[in-house]
């Protein structure tokens, strides 16, 4: 079997990708995926009553999935320890909690419907795919001078910083959500 080598970004990367993202409509997806290590079917599907504002506390509770013709569809995360609590930093959450008053800003105006109670909506006040998300991630790379990686490649790239901040391995697992640490390493 072939091994797969993902990419990741470096720490000064990751500063250049977090200022390239400030007030893009990207920003809060690729923020929860590279900050928090979430897969895209976790942060898009990251609904507000997730967020514990007080604590800090991001609760990955379900995944969002879209199939054409079917729509979007919510599951059980991956795999039971994949349902987890994260401890987020206060900057993130300062930004949360700034989209969430403009929710409900746009909300009260009679824009915004957000049936779901979804935290990461597209350009068109709706859940994103996958396919749009990656396509708007590609060109704000392009766009910035960026190197190219895979969406998913931001959890990877969240690892590694983890891993080179001192964090142990057990650590790093269980935020990622994983089973076994063995899938981690």
């Amino acid at each position: 079997k072939d091994t797969f080598e993902a990419e990741v970004y470096t720490k000064e990367e990751v500063k250049t990708l977090i200022t390239a993202l400030d007030k893009h409509i990207i920003e809060p997806p690729i923020l929860l995926m590279v900050l928090l290590g979430l897969r895209f079917g976790e942060a898009c599907g990251l609904r507000w009553s997730d967020i514990d504002f007080d604590n800090n506390i991001i609760n990955v509770n379900q995944i969002i999935t879209y199939k054409p013709g079917n729509g979007f569809e919510f599951k059980d995360p991956k795999t039971e320890s994949s349902k987890r609590s994260l401890h987020a930093p206060s900057e993130l959450m300062q930004k949360l909690r700034k989209l969430r008053n403009e929710q409900n800003k746009l909300k009260l105006q009679s824009k915004l419907e957000n049936k779901y109670d979804l935290v990461c909506l597209n350009g068109n006040l709706n859940p994103w795919t996958n396919p749009n998300l990656t396509t708007a991630y590609k060109r704000l790379l392009k766009a910035n001078n960026l190197k190219q990686i895979r969406l998913h490649d931001l959890r990877h790239t969240n690892a590694t910083l983890m891993l080179l901040s001192g964090t142990n391995m057990k650590t790093v697992s269980s935020r990622l959500g994983h089973t076994d640490i063995k899938i981690s390493m």
